[in-house]
């Protein structure tokens, strides 16, 4: 099965390209999942001043005249960085998977194009003046025309920077299982630690507060609003597909669903396989 890891989410028209029903892959958005182009807004009051990638920054002088191609492509970098952080982990990762260019520039405007692993593009319409910018999306073989989706990416808030949503949840550090075992000194823990890493999910145990991997399930698809709901959607080895849900009542615990089918949720639903945050 050819890997879908979503990299659009910022993007109403495609965001959740590949993700939901295995069987027609067509994307199922889950129901409180549905993005909104007005959340996806980035709060610019917090900005995180350590997590650039960008090896070039702008001065707060440079900000004010019109934007070159150069801060053009640097602001687009860290706006799609800022939304989903995999697209930051696949432009670095040297594989080509991603990619941004300058596809036309003038006095009046300079066109990023953003092309994703799954073949989506965007583009980026910048004013060089005022710094925003018109997205539009475009699926070469399906799409005739491309389509806008956001009116209101202000670029200059990301010249120096990714920017973090005040609702983003990070699925950072270590969590577990409800399911609890007994272990090897019949103390009873968790069945599994677990860790997201990027493309896969691994499972594993606590040997001396090390975490020591048993086995990974490969990420299929993964989703985010900037409200903070999160959806991954991962593979076993025997075929066994399921997803993570960030619950709608405690963003540190993970349903978890035993299909990527929204319409076979409520009868795939397992307590014992949702997890929690360590």
């Amino acid at each position: 099965m050819k890997k879908q890891i979503v990299t659009l989410s910022l993007m109403l028209a495609i965001g959740l390209a590949g993700c939901g029903n295995a069987t027609n892959n067509t994307a199922e958005i889950p129901e409180g999942m549905a993005l909104d182009v007005e959340e996806l807004t980035i709060d610019t009051e917090s900005v995180a001043e350590e997590d650039s990638v960008i090896d070039e920054t702008v001065s707060d002088g440079e900000n004010t005249g019109n934007l070159t191609e150069e801060q053009a492509l640097t602001a687009v970098k860290n706006y799609c960085y800022s939304i989903d952080p995999s697209i930051e982990k696949m432009d670095q990762s040297g594989k080509n998977e991603v990619s941004f260019d300058i596809e036309s520039s003038s006095d009046e405007e300079i066109v990023v194009l953003f092309k994703a692993n799954t073949g989506e593009e965007a583009r980026f319409y910048v004013d060089p003046v005022s710094g925003d910018a018109t997205i539009t999306s475009f699926i070469p073989g399906e799409d005739t025309q491309e389509e806008t989706i956001d009116e209101i990416a202000h670029l200059r808030d990301y010249l120096n920077g990714k920017v973090e949503s005040a609702g983003s949840v990070s699925l950072e550090g270590m969590w577990m299982t409800a399911s609890m075992v007994p272990d090897a000194d019949g103390e009873v823990a968790p069945e599994w630690y677990v860790e997201f890493a990027g493309e896969v999910i691994n499972y594993g145990h606590m040997v001396d507060d090390e975490f020591v991997v048993d086995h990974s399930d490969e990420v299929e698809c993964q989703a985010a609003d900037s409200e903070g709901n999160v959806m991954v959607q991962a593979e076993t080895a025997d075929g066994i597909q399921y997803t993570y849900m960030i619950s709608s009542s405690d963003k540190d615990v993970l349903e978890y669903y035993e299909s990527w089918n929204e319409d076979e949720f409520d009868s795939t639903y397992s307590g014992s396989g949702s997890l929690t945050r360590r």
